[in-house]
């Protein structure tokens, strides 16, 4: 923030600064549509996991952005995942738009 001289006393909290969420949220906003199978068929496997046993741990929106690029063949670990490139993410989404207006701002 120093180096940018952002301001300290503004903040974004993410997926758009109303609603719960995280990073995972905001990226799954952000999945392109001819990659949409991916995370469709992930939340076959949890619901096929949800409805055969209790005894089962749930996968959450961390392992399910990981598998989505992992799916894809590009880095999974989120320090060292190609945010930027639009071959995997809708850098135009909806999703995006009160991040911009906010980074605009400053």
């Amino acid at each position: 923030m120093n180096e940018l001289n952002l301001p300290v006393d503004q903040f974004f909290l993410l997926p758009n600064n109303a609603e719960p969420g995280d990073l995972e949220t905001l990226l799954e906003g952000l999945i392109k549509e001819e990659h949409r199978v991916i995370i469709e068929c992930f939340e076959r496997y949890a619901d096929c996991l949800k409805n055969s046993s209790e005894l089962y741990k749930l996968p959450n929106r961390k392992q399910k952005i990981f598998s989505y690029c992992s799916a894809l063949d590009t880095e999974p670990k989120p320090d060292l995942r190609e945010y930027q490139n639009s071959q995997y993410w809708d850098l135009e989404a909806d999703a995006l738009g009160d991040l911009r207006a906010f980074l605009l701002q400053l």
